[in-house]
């Protein structure tokens, strides 16, 4: 398998600030990198650089038939993607059985446009390249390699993402004898020869999205709070289904956040305003029902059910960044599709782990003796004694026959199958779980109790609580004992309250109900694997919960608790069964609920409530229950199919938070649900992800070694988004370089942009030392709110301290400014100008903001419908524009960057200053050429 990997000549589309004299020629690090991994794994390859050798097409076509590969990987940026495509076309016109792979940031943030606008293209390969790239070589088969798209017929196929390389260590250096390194040049280099490294991938500071701490998430052990979610859970996705954390996040954070508010829930979602929220637009919905007068398909209508159409059961959410939805648009809730059906219960491994102790005082223990040794002289039995006594038989016989201690274990015996603690009734040790277990746990639910004496840990009870006109009821809890667990029961009637409490006299059955169950009314809940179990299964036991303890009028059934975990749980059940309730929280101090059979319940607890209204599947009839008013659809507002239930947002406001917020990054699906609604996770950076990974100090200084004697390199620049931010690696890598005298051999820049957060006196004074000359300033903007609008977590005062530091210590600094930024007019290009004025910075750029594919720029220009690219190629960050924003023209913008370098460079006090700077001939070169760039670039 031989390759070729080209480099495009992006001289042909485009010269720096619109002067070849100001344009780099960087090396293609990425091929480089990929070269030298395929080298290693004995890949024949070669890299075609059509850049650096100013290659014409015919001679790009020409080295081509030369090599006739069996791939060719073409790299390619936004802007370089029309001349992708044209090398593309040329490969297949020398020979079509050439396989064309494309990647870089373009691809990889547009697969499916790429292959769509590019029929030569037959693979992308999305992200980092270096193993996607040896998996294609190696002829492993296209759908179990990660990380590419490609077609299969008509259609394009996406395979899993491919995971970040974390351990960068691992790569060996890029193959810079593949590549014409004396070819390479920057303007900004003071010696020569010089090249550049790359130390570090990832940026950590673009896109976290988060949440408020307090906000639920849908678990497969139930509702828990971000702030307190563990990898040990599963959260479950906007398909339905339930998947692994793979990380968990933490940031500070001191901005506003929305606050999206919708009926049905009493549940608020509170989100960062870029998190992407999966939404239904509703200026989509179709307005084709004729029956009620043109409105919106929604399948609110009686007609529903006769309409063949049915497009509301079409429906499907986009993921949509919250700051841009709407009043009115519908947040999806994704029904539950996980289903696990529990045949059988096994009671000893429910009850294995339950201890019990017997404690006997010294005093009782005498007691009972004595009595059971005067009724034994009396002549009566062991059961007459033990009646007498109120103990069991095998008690009598404990006490009779073990001298006196503390305490004794009770234990929990199981033989011919049936179950029990020793000196208690058995019952039979597995009990099937069928519609009618069901329903007996919804009547405990409702009405049940467990009692154990704390003096005899063998007397536990279980007991239900009903009016004595609930006869039905009555019976049938009667019935469904007796058939489960073989067991009659004792009947308790209270006049006064008028109450009937059946009682059912056995520790292991009352054990059983507190361990599955809960014990007290605020600590009810549902076990985690009964979520799960098929729907006629959780009807029946919504229906016994819901006759033991519900409400019922013409409008609507409805039934509170003081558990919140059991009423999310009838939630998420509900959900199951494609039922939307209402939720409502009430916090008084007293609450008296309608009479329901003459009961009369009172609360004095915060009660969560749910309400059903309208038409539920067969949910009334399954209740024996009928209503005039209940077979009326009455979702106006919601919107069900089979895979989610989309609830419109009632408001949104802003509010100011200061604290942790929180994000998941979750595997497969890529999201999770915030208080029941779906929502996308931590995003994944496009090419080198957001997680920032770092080479070792050893390594890189390895490297610096290598191109110091095998190339003679005098003067270095490390071309990482981050250099500086982790600061201890940086001081170790400066160390290091000073330890074996590398400082004194070459000297280096960051040109590429350094965070000006993460840098201090005491650090830039160690870089001086190590060899560091010029730093590149990442300030973007002179106005305090575009910042902030941008996310760059800097402020003004800590670009103008930074860069009083360097020039203290005799560092020279460019400044790194970005014109039409997020919420730019003329007023705040003009304070950038200003303070770029105001600071002693050697050079400046000003570029415009290119909204690039995918990133958050690009999709709200793109929401606000105003891209006006004409070409890829136009989509360059100086001389041509391809958006429109508010105030926003191509001809303001374009007018402020030539006021921008006028202002900067024309000004009498910095052509002064740079001519104090100046130490030799070769400074003078390069004032006259920046000059002459300037000028020709007709600013």
């Amino acid at each position: 398998m031989k390759i070729l990997l080209i480099q495009p000549n992006y001289r042909k589309v485009y010269s720096y600030a619109g002067t070849k004299a100001m344009t780099p020629i960087f090396p293609p690090f990425g091929l480089a990198y990929i070269a030298a991994v395929l080298r290693d794994n004995k890949i024949p390859v070669r890299i075609l650089e059509a850049n650096a050798n100013d290659l014409s097409y015919s001679q790009i076509t020409e080295e081509i038939r030369k090599e006739i590969p069996d791939f060719i990987g073409i790299t390619t940026t936004t802007c370089l993607f029309n001349e992708a495509k044209k090398l593309a076309g040329l490969v297949k016109q020398v020979n079509s059985k050439i396989k064309v792979i494309v990647g870089g940031i373009h691809p990889t943030s547009l697969p499916n446009e790429t292959l769509k606008e590019c029929n030569d293209i037959d693979v992308v390969c999305r992200g980092e390249g270096e193993f996607t790239m040896l998996e294609l070589a190696q002829g492993k088969k296209l759908e179990r390699i990660k990380g590419i798209s490609y077609r299969k017929g008509k259609k394009i196929i996406h395979n899993k993402a491919r995971e970040l390389i974390q351990n960068l260590d691992i790569l060996p250096f890029p193959a810079r004898d593949m590549l014409p390194m004396n070819a390479y040049y920057s303007a900004g280099a003071k010696k020569l020869p010089s090249d550049y490294i790359l130390s570090s991938r990832g940026c950590p500071y673009s896109c976290i999205f988060c949440l408020h701490p307090d906000t639920e998430i849908m678990t497969s052990e139930g509702l828990i709070a971000i702030s307190k979610i563990t990898k040990k859970y599963k959260v479950l996705t906007h398909t339905g289904f339930f998947q692994d954390i793979k990380k968990i996040f933490i940031r500070q954070y001191n901005e506003d956040m929305l606050e999206i508010i919708t009926p049905y829930l009493n549940k608020k979602i509170r989100i960062t305003p870029d998190h992407k929220v999966y939404v239904f637009k509703k200026n989509i919905i179709p307005k084709i029902c004729k029956h009620i007068g043109g409105h919106e398909c929604r399948g609110y209508s009686n007609y529903c059910d006769k309409c063949k159409t049915k497009a509301y059961l079409t429906y499907k959410p986009k993921l949509i960044k919250a700051l841009y939805i709407k009043r009115g648009d519908y947040l999806a809730i994704p029904i539950p599709k996980e289903r696990l059906d529990i045949k059988e219960l096994i009671i000893f491994d429910i009850l294995k782990n339950v201890k019990k102790q017997h404690k006997i005082s010294k005093h009782h223990y005498r007691e009972i003796v004595e009595k059971i040794k005067k009724f034994s002289k009396q002549g009566l039995s062991t059961r007459q004694i033990a009646q007498r006594l109120g103990i069991s038989k095998s008690s009598v016989h404990t006490y009779t026959k073990k001298d006196y201690r503390a305490c004794y274990n009770i234990k929990l015996i199981e033989n011919n199958g049936k179950i029990g603690f020793s000196h208690s009734k058995p019952i039979p040790s597995k009990i099937r779980v069928d519609n009618d277990f069901c329903r007996l746990v919804g009547y405990y639910l409702a009405e049940g109790h467990t009692t154990f004496s704390k003096n005899r840990p063998n007397s536990g009870y279980l007991g239900f609580t009903f009016n004595r006109k609930e006869k039905d009821l009555i019976q049938d809890v009667i019935n469904l004992m007796k058939k489960i667990f073989k067991v009659k029961p004792s009947l308790i009637n209270n006049l006064k309250n008028n109450t009937v409490q059946i009682v059912f006299s056995s520790n292991i059955i009352a054990s059983l109900f507190t361990k599955l169950f809960g014990k007290g009314s605020q600590y009810k809940k549902i076990p985690n694997s009964f979520l799960f179990l098929p729907t006629n299964k959780q009807k029946e036991l919504f229906k016994g919960y819901f006759m033991g303890d519900g409400n019922l009028n013409n409008y609507n059934l409805r039934f509170t608790s003081i558990s919140k975990q059991l009423i999310d749980q009838f939630f998420f059940i509900l959900l199951r069964c494609g039922i939307l309730p209402s939720y409502y929280i009430r916090q008084t101090k007293k609450i008296k609920k309608s009479e329901y059979y003459g009961r009369t319940i009172t609360a004095k607890h915060i009660s969560h409530e749910i309400v059903l209204r309208g038409k539920n599947i067969d949910l009334y009839q399954l209740l024996g229950l009928k209503s005039p008013y209940l077979n009326i659809k009455s979702y106006k507002s919601a919107i069900i199919n089979k895979n989610y239930i989309f609830i419109p947002i009632k408001n949104i406001k802003k509010r100011k938070y200061i604290g942790n917020v929180y994000n998941l990054s979750v595997a497969n699906d890529k999201s999770y649900t915030a208080n029941y609604f779906a929502i996308s996770n931590c995003a994944d950076h496009l090419v080198h992800g957001k997680k920032f990974r770092a080479r070792s100090a050893e390594n890189v200084v390895a490297e610096i070694e290598l191109l110091i004697k095998q190339y003679g390199i005098k003067e270095f620049d490390f071309i990482d988004d981050n250099f500086t931010l982790l600061k201890e690696r940086v001081e170790k890598i400066c160390n290091l370089m000073i330890s074996k005298g590398l400082n004194k051999k070459v000297i280096w820049r960051c040109s590429n942009g350094i965070r000006i957060d993460r840098v201090d006196f005491e650090l830039l004074k160690l870089m001086k030392k190590a060899g560091c000359y010029m730093l590149s300033l990442g300030i973007e903007s002179g106005n305090e709110q575009i910042l902030k609008n941008i996310k760059k977590g800097i402020n003004l005062e800590q670009v103008r301290r930074t860069a009083e530091w360097c020039n203290k210590l005799g560092i020279e600094t460019r400044g790194l400014f970005m014109l039409g930024n997020l919420g730019e007019n003329e007023q705040t290009m003009r304070d950038t100008i200003e303070f770029a004025n105001s600071l002693d910075l050697d050079t400046a750029t000003f570029h415009i903001t290119v909204p690039f594919p995918m990133t958050e720029y690009w999709e709200i220009i793109e929401k606000e419908g105003k891209i006006i690219k004409k070409s890829w190629t136009d989509f360059i960050s100086y001389g041509k524009v391809t958006f429109l924003h508010g105030s926003l023209t191509p001809e303001v913008l374009v007018a402020m960057q030539k006021k921008a370098y006028h202002e900067f460079y024309i000004r009498f006090e910095y052509i002064l200053r740079r001519i104090r700077k100046i130490r030799g001939l070769r400074d003078i070169k390069m004032m006259i050429k920046g000059a002459l760039g300037l000028l020709s670039s007709n600013y």
